[in-house]
């Protein structure tokens, strides 16, 4: 499982925002520009739930994540697969004066918010909505860990019990090989329930956190966060949280 978090495209976007102030209208911002498509812009990440230092201050944003429904664009495009899904929503952003990058699943883009212009990120995914819930984080004021340490720690529970987890789709069985094989769920309470028990809800994998605090074993915790950390897209920790 590959995740990558921030970084901008082109050099005359406002970085180091307030997410608590920008997000809402850059996302309507963004939004008037896919209104003509039907689809709804998904703000993800942290200018969906800011995260604050020890504090109280709100960590500062580069960009804006969002995600798109990848059937809603396919139906608005006419188009037959994700990949020339994604290429005709780069070209119909150009057509609308905004500068863009594909990437992957994702199309960058530059849009404008009063006289300045932010990144923001929109990533053509299936089932959208659902997907959604998966980037939007419960982060404790002062953690050290950001979204995708989240997500890694949730990757190794499920590697850990042979299962894979993929931020885009859901939880997925491994096969004799170790590949993904079926489908078990994308629903958030019940990956909860796969991951760390019957008791577990989808407000258990809020964070690094909450996840650590639902399992009991300490020894299991450290070989969790161990195998989190080994992950290449760990992110650096702002010291050292005790879990």
């Amino acid at each position: 499982m590959i995740l990558y978090e921030g970084g901008n495209i082109w050099s005359d976007v406002v970085t180091g925002f307030d997410p608590t102030k920008v997000g809402k209208p850059l996302t309507q911002s963004a939004q008037q520009y896919i209104d003509p498509l039907g689809a709804r812009v998904l703000t993800i990440g942290s200018c969906y739930s800011p995260r604050y230092d020890k504090d109280g201050k709100v960590v500062p944003s580069n960009d804006l994540d969002a995600l798109l429904d990848l059937e809603v664009l396919q139906r608005a495009f006419k188009t037959a697969d994700a990949k020339t899904t994604r290429q005709a929503l780069d070209d119909y952003l150009k057509k609308q004066g905004l500068k863009t990058y594909k990437a992957g699943v994702t199309v960058h883009t530059r849009v404008p918010l009063g006289n300045q212009f932010y990144q923001v990120d929109f990533k053509v995914v299936p089932k959208a909505a659902k997907v959604a819930q998966f980037h939007r984080h419960d982060i404790p004021k002062g953690s050290p860990y950001k979204g995708v340490n989240k997500q890694l720690v949730m990757n190794a529970l499920a590697s850990s019990q042979k299962m894979l987890w993929s931020p885009d789709e859901g939880l997925y069985a491994r096969d004799e090989n170790g590949k993904k094989a079926q489908l078990l769920s994308d629903d958030w309470d019940t990956i909860a329930q796969y991951l760390l028990g019957r008791s577990a809800t989808g407000k258990d994998l809020g964070s690094v956190e909450s996840i650590m605090a639902k399992i009991q074993d300490p020894q299991r915790r450290e070989e969790i966060m161990n195998m989190a950390r080994a992950g290449h897209s760990w992110q650096q920790e702002i010291g050292r949280a005790h879990v």
